[in-house]
């Protein structure tokens, strides 16, 4: 798969409205996304409900990434973004680790965060 994506093409995040770590992931990639490559939306919103089969939507332990109607999540997203956002290549370490190994990592944080970082009740909403 072809895993650089050109201006012109739309990248989507989608994430969980309610999730205070989501919420800091979403404005710190809005920061970070200097050349306007991604377009953001909650899961819970019409647009995912459009896009995004019923089992991605209902599952909010996961950010999941539409771009050239390839749907990614957890590791599989994280590694995209940081692949095709040029200011995220200080993270580039991550793409060394292996899949089930990030994945494995996404998963015990996703069991947690509300735990760990609270509901939000302000949310970013774009």
């Amino acid at each position: 798969m072809d895993t650089t994506i050109d201006k012109c093409d739309e990248i989507t995040v989608f994430y969980d409205q309610e999730c205070g770590l989501c919420d800091h992931t979403i404005r710190y990639l809005i920061e970070k996304d200097v050349d306007e490559k991604l377009t953001f939306s909650p899961l819970q919103g019409k647009y995912a409900l459009q896009k995004l089969p019923g089992s991605l939507r209902d599952d909010l332990s996961s950010y999941v990434v539409l771009s050239r109607d390839v749907i990614m999540v957890r590791g599989s997203a994280i590694k995209f973004l940081i692949r095709n956002l040029r200011t995220l290549r200080v993270y580039k370490w991550i793409l060394f680790i292996p899949m089930f190994i990030v994945n494995f990592g996404y998963n015990i944080i996703g069991m947690y965060r509300y735990k760990i970082f609270g509901k939000s009740k302000y949310c970013v909403h774009l």
